[in-house]
């Protein structure tokens, strides 16, 4: 009802979170926790794609992905890539999947921070902790692309920088480009 009203209200979002929580902490089975798990990582899903700019899904989202890795879950879910990926424990195929996810979003509305502000938590840590360099070099140079096309686009059609293409394409990640190459 709450998100009727309004999907992105980060109240309803936390109320959620709370109660998830408690619902999880009532259940004995693992198992049964982590399905609940997965249901709201497609509940996230569902909302991003009904409005990309929805930061609390975005950050429910992430917080989300990583208890899915820990827990690979052993569900069934017909032809999902994502519960694959989660039992595979595939960082790489799941964030190429997501930065598809993040360029659909991004060139939808380039001047929605959360989308931004969750493209540089996928850059985080993590991932690139576990990928090989040659990996992690190339989703990040192949982003980098995406963004300065993005940029060109915007200066074409506005006259001017996108200024999350400059703080996210260039600033931020030039400085972990270099922390790959050491």
């Amino acid at each position: 009802m709450f998100f009727q009203a309004d999907s992105r209200n980060f109240h309803a979002w936390q109320y959620r979170r709370f109660i998830i929580q408690c619902y999880k902490e009532s259940l004995s089975s693992d198992d049964a926790k982590i399905q609940v798990d997965w249901d709201e990582f497609k509940f996230t899903t569902k909302m991003i794609n009904k409005d990309i700019s929805n930061y609390s899904a975005w950050h429910n989202r992430s917080k989300l992905i990583e208890k899915l890795f820990i827990s690979s879950p052993d569900l069934k879910d017909d032809n999902d890539v994502y519960l694959q990926f989660f039992n595979a424990k595939d960082k790489l195929k799941f964030l190429r999947k997501e930065l598809d996810l993040i360029k659909t979003a991004f060139y939808t509305d380039p001047d929605d921070s959360s989308v931004w502000i969750y493209l540089k938590w996928l850059f985080g840590d993590y991932y690139t902790k576990d990928l090989p360099k040659n990996e992690s070099r190339k989703l990040l140079e192949d982003t980098i692309k995406d963004i300065d096309e993005l940029n060109e686009l915007e200066t074409e059609d506005n006259g001017f920088d996108n200024q999350w293409c400059l703080k996210i394409g260039r600033k931020e990640w030039l400085l972990y480009v270099i922390n790959l190459s050491s």
